[in-house]
């Protein structure tokens, strides 16, 4: 008998698009979710938490963390990223022309048809009109063949190139928050980000204290292209924001909150000819809108 399962996160997708007037290279663009505390009223007596009234106000306070370097600036010139991806190409295997975008799908699949998933099971979906076909997007993220012990809803479509893998700690996929308490981030380096300074989170105060704890890659946030803050639909369980003004003013949610089948989306500022020109204004709140059915390559 087929297992029945409503879309949770394997449908889950983010669309990059080229909001300029020139032909923009995809390669080697990276894609990141911020780590961060996700305690909405944490007990800052410890010192583990900035208690200033700023932007990061009740963040975690990384100038606090054993082995920082950077002083003050760990707070407001980095960011610490729980997954990091990176688009390939060898720096012009992947144009974008202007107004349009690449979909990178946590499964590359069409979500509203039954599928065998990699355990051999047979998975029906419950209700099709939730879910979107994801089957023609641009890359996907695939973590079967680099991690020991992938989800079996993760399924490897052949024909969409996967995204390198260069940073998970212990992510299984692609999985946006749903509940929506998410940072993303889209950058570009020459660096070797892997070599950049790792931190544990400021509760472990010594080398020692640190040993096998998570530490989080220390990124500067001057590569940053664009960022965006993502809040929980209701207000009293909205978290610490993760980005400073500068990146992100403000923030968004869809209004049905997790598991609605909503979506963000930019809104359309004008249009030029034939092109859309999206809103960033670097402020979230004024700058999206939402579906309420995601529709992949489509406009607000």
């Amino acid at each position: 008998m087929p297992v029945v399962i409503p879309p949770m996160v394997r449908d889950q997708f983010i669309e990059l698009y080229n909001n300029s007037n020139k032909v923009l290279y995809a390669d080697s663009l990276y894609f990141a979710q911020l780590f961060g505390s996700n305690t909405a009223s944490p007990n800052v007596s410890t010192g583990n938490f900035i208690n200033d009234g700023s932007t990061l106000n009740l963040q975690y306070d990384w100038s606090k963390s054993y082995g920082n370097s950077k002083g003050a600036e760990a707070n407001t010139k980095y960011v610490y990223p729980r997954t990091i991806f990176r688009i390939p190409g060898n720096g012009t295997q992947y144009p974008v022309q202007p107004g349009e975008s690449l979909v990178l799908a946590a499964t590359a699949v069409n979500h509203k048809a039954p599928y065998t998933n990699a355990g051999g099971t047979s998975v029906s979906i419950n209700d099709p009109s939730l879910t979107v076909d994801l089957s023609n997007a641009d890359f996907e993220f695939y973590l079967r063949d680099v991690i020991p012990n992938p989800l079996d809803s993760d399924v490897d479509n052949p024909g969409v190139p996967n995204l390198i893998v260069v940073d998970r700690l212990a992510n299984r996929d692609l999985i946006l928050d749903n509940p929506g308490r998410e940072a993303l981030i889209i950058f570009k380096t020459t660096a070797d980000v892997t070599q950049y300074d790792r931190l544990a989170i400021p509760e472990y105060k010594t080398a020692a204290d640190t040993i096998g704890r998570i530490r989080y890659l220390q990124l500067p946030v001057s590569g940053i292209i664009d960022a965006v803050q993502i809040q929980h639909a209701t207000p009293s369980s909205r978290v610490p924001r993760r980005l400073v003004n500068s990146l992100d003013a403000g923030a968004f949610n869809v209004p049905a909150g997790q598991y609605s089948s909503q979506s963000m989306i930019r809104k359309t500022s004008v249009t030029v000819g034939s092109r859309k020109v999206l809103k960033d204004t670097n402020n979230s709140s004024e700058d999206f809108d939402y579906f309420d059915r995601a529709n992949p390559r489509a406009f607000k």
